[in-house]
């Protein structure tokens, strides 16, 4: 990743802006800003604040080949992150590191671990096992993996083959793929297990002496019975309803004879109900002109009655002032007969009309009569008509069946069906046990291929033990300058960092070293991992801390060829002192 610009701003409030060239050194007295260059670079690629909030400062990182500007900030507690400098496009941090990983080709939390100052300082040998062996290369094979698992069974092999590639070599990420897998089936296996038995002490226990077969022979002989018993009875029911059917026909039918014998009615001659009407007709006629006669004869009379009034008086009826003197006597005496006839007329037409209506009287209740007796005579004609459909849909009375058989044939099904349920736990309990076996053999076998991938386990033992060498030569390869000094990896509950020294010819443990060894190992153990990922760029801080050899060897690594083609950009930072000036002064690099 080679780095064209880095720009610091504010941080522990300095600023620094310059363009890195290969080898870059940083030689102050204490409080210049040595280390907070070398921190704010990590944190602008990694994210990495090292334990500074850095309120209010920013980095901004130029990548040269491909043109990458990444920018982060910090406000408060939280880093702003932007592609394409300070005035570019606002990011998630998820996002920057995505694109940092893209461009390095290393993921950040790698980037953090081999930008750190001390990668030792917070790591314990399981943890540096767990780095190694992330860098395992993929070399690893079926067979070299099934080497390191002491009694390797088929049942393993059979097992095995179904997580782990056969035929072609594979990296450690597939070895912890399949521990992964192997627990997950374990899971899985041991979750049917636990089911298995909760089902088991539900089962019923005991045993019979019969056989299922026949259980469930005399079961359907059972069945058998209860059908036809059904059968029966739904005989008799039907038996019942026909035969009340029956019953309650023949009652109606006895009703209806009983009622016509008390109900007798002759058909009414509808001839007499039309002589009837038409003599009713002719004497309304009759009393019609009867009225309109005896009208006349009142209206006569009531003239007469008038004329004769006026017969007795002597003046004029008109004037009321001439007297009249002609002779009446003549007139009067006709008046008066025409009077008693119209009264004897009026008499005679009152006594018609009388009589007529009489007759008209008598007349209606005779139609009355006929519509009484002919509402009778339909009224019987009816009940003949249901009489005689009650007799022709009459249900014939059935004939009673056999009663059916049921009683004992609940109990004795119940009996055979709690039989037939111990029989079947018995089988079934029987199964599950010789499943739960297998089980257990399988879970078993498992367990001895997880325990055989785990950390410490002699898969990943036997492979680091391998590798471990290779590992140390790696680290090694720039100690042939350095004359005194050796790192050995020990795989030890994890694996342990030794180191022999100019001082120390017997291999001390790391945290036994002096500081300025102790700079030394971590400087050679990253650059071995720079070499494995690819990062190519190196952090050097607190040289001062070296003694004067160990310095020069330190000079030497760090300005050889094999060492620097290694390397996009090394970055070494140290106080000012005399032998740091006198060894690294003179040499071809950007001093910041």
């Amino acid at each position: 990743m080679k780095i064209s610009k880095i720009r610091i701003m504010n941080w522990k409030k300095r600023n620094f802006e310059f363009s890195p060239e290969k080898l870059n050194y940083c030689f102050h007295q204490n409080g210049y800003g040595k280390t907070s260059i070398l921190d704010a670079l990590r944190y602008g690629l990694t994210g990495n604040l090292s334990g500074y909030e850095a309120d209010g400062s920013a980095v901004e990182v130029v990548e040269g080949s491909r043109g990458l500007d990444i920018y982060r900030a910090r406000s408060g507690t939280s880093t702003v992150c932007k592609t394409g400098g300070p005035q570019g496009k606002k990011v998630t941090e998820k996002v920057l590191n995505k694109v940092l990983s893209d461009v390095s080709g290393i993921s950040v939390e790698n980037l953090k671990l081999l930008s750190s100052g001390d990668i030792f300082s917070h790591m314990k040998p399981d943890d540096f096992l767990a780095l190694l062996l992330e860098f395992i290369p993929e070399q690893l094979t079926y067979e070299t993996v099934i080497s390191y698992i002491d009694g390797f069974t088929d049942e393993m092999d059979d097992m095995l083959g179904l997580y782990l590639p056969c035929g072609e070599p594979f990296g450690i990420q597939v070895v912890d793929d399949c521990a992964d897998a192997l627990a997950e089936a374990r899971r899985g296996m041991k979750a049917n297990l636990s089911q298995n038995k909760q089902v088991l002490a539900t089962l019923i226990p005991g045993e019979t002496r019969r056989t299922l077969d026949e259980i469930e022979s005399e079961l359907i002989d059972i069945q058998v019975a209860e059908r036809m018993a059904e059968k029966a009875e739904k005989k008799q029911k039907d038996y019942e309803i026909l035969e009340a059917r029956h019953k309650k026909q023949k009652k109606q039918i006895d009703d209806r004879k009983a009622w016509l014998e008390a109900n007798e009615a002759e058909k009414p001659d509808p001839a007499v109900l039309a002589a009837r009407k038409k003599e009713r007709a002719e004497k309304d006629d009759t009393k019609k002109k009867l009225v309109m006669n005896q009208a006349t004869a009142a209206a006569a009379v009531s003239n007469l009655e008038r004329s004769l009034k006026y017969l007795d008086l002597n003046t004029c009826v008109i004037s009321k002032k001439l007297v009249c003197t002609t002779d009446k006597s003549g007139a009067r005496i006709e008046v008066v007969q025409a009077l008693e006839q119209n009264k004897k007329l009026l008499e005679n037409y009152a006594g018609e009309i009388k009589a007529c209506e009489s007759r008209s009287a008598e007349i209606d209740k005779e139609i009355e009569g006929y519509y009484a007796a002919e509402k009778k005579y339909n009224i019987r004609q009816r009940v003949v008509n249901e009489l005689k459909t009650l007799g022709e849909s009459l249900v014939m009375a059935p004939e009673k069946p056999a009663a059916g058989q049921k009683r004992g044939l609940a109990d004795r099904k119940k009996e055979l069906m709690e039989e037939k349920e111990m029989v079947t736990s018995g089988i079934y309990r029987r199964k599950l046990e010789a499943m739960n076996q297998s089980l257990e053999n399988d879970i078993a076998v498992y367990t001895a291929l997880i325990d055989a991938f785990a950390d410490k386990g002699p898969v990943k033992t036997g492979i680091i033990n391998y590798y471990v060498h290779e590992f140390e030569q790696a680290c090694n390869a720039h100690f042939a300058q350095a004359e005194g000094f050796e790192i050995s990896f020990v795989p030890e509950n994890g694996v342990r960092v030794y180191a022999k020294t100019p001082e120390n010819q017997t291999p001390v443990y790391y945290t036994g070293l002096s500081s300025g060894e102790k700079i030394m190992v971590s400087f050679l153990i990253l650059d071995m991992l720079n070499q494995l990922t690819g990062m190519r760029i190196a952090f050097i801080d607190n040289l001062e801390q070296l003694d004067r050899r160990s310095m020069e060897y330190a000079h030497d690594i760090l300005t050889s060829d094999t060492f620097l083609d290694s390397y996009d950009h090394v970055f070494v930072c140290g106080v000012d002192n005399q032998d740091v000036m006198e060894v690294f002064s003179m040499d071809s690099a950007k001093f910041l």
